[in-house]
């Protein structure tokens, strides 16, 4: 069974209240959207020390 990874905003507190999810096979690639999002709608830093490994630390991985 292939697996997918799962970047689900709604688990993190914001001003907001941002409901959107990400996913995909490719774990880099999840990451990789995560972060756009995270600076394009939260206005997160993309050179913030720790973000990209922050966000692929709390990706969840899920059966497809």
């Amino acid at each position: 069974m292939a697996k997918k990874w799962v970047a689900d905003c709604s688990k993190f507190p914001s001003e907001n209240n941002c409901d959107v999810m990400i996913s995909g096979t490719n774990k880099d690639e999840v990451t990789k959207a995560a972060m756009d999002h995270a600076v394009g709608s939260h206005k997160h830093d993309r050179n913030e020390p720790g973000l990209a490994e922050s966000i692929k630390s709390t990706l969840e991985e899920r059966n497809m």
